[in-house]
């Protein structure tokens, strides 16, 4: 089975143009999602691999009945098929803090295989 996590795949917190370079030579497309804390998307399926990077917070994420947990510079690959949740775990700032919590993550998609990434400031990505 394809590894489904490389942990500091790139340096915290990633350049976002970086990570968009480089899943465009191995042919994903690149986009830029946030999520407020508690957000979840659960039960998705796609037709292509999903990349999914996070740039700020923490995400946790079910793929085919494996859970793992991806921060900054983590690299989630999610094969075209897989049943998969995602959840923004990044902690809500105390009340009346003007702090922001949304995690980040950056897709990148292309037709040939699929990849995706979901919740919070994160790259994701499709091929």
């Amino acid at each position: 089975m394809t590894e489904l996590i490389c942990r500091g795949k790139f340096a915290a917190p990633p350049d976002e143009a970086a990570v968009e370079a480089d899943w465009r030579t191995r042919g994903y497309s690149c986009g830029r999602f946030v999520d407020p804390p508690g957000q979840e998307w659960n039960d998705f399926v796609h037709r292509t691999n999903e990349l999914v990077t996070v740039v700020e917070g923490r995400l946790a994420l079910e793929i085919a009945g494996h859970r793992l947990e991806a921060g900054p510079g983590d690299e989630v690959f999610i094969p075209k098929g897989a049943v998969h949740s995602v959840q923004n775990i990044t902690p809500a700032p105390p009340a009346g803090s003007s702090a922001t919590t949304e995690a980040a993550m950056d897709t990148v998609t292309s037709t040939s295989s699929s990849r995706a990434g979901i919740a919070g400031v994160a790259i994701q990505g499709h091929r």
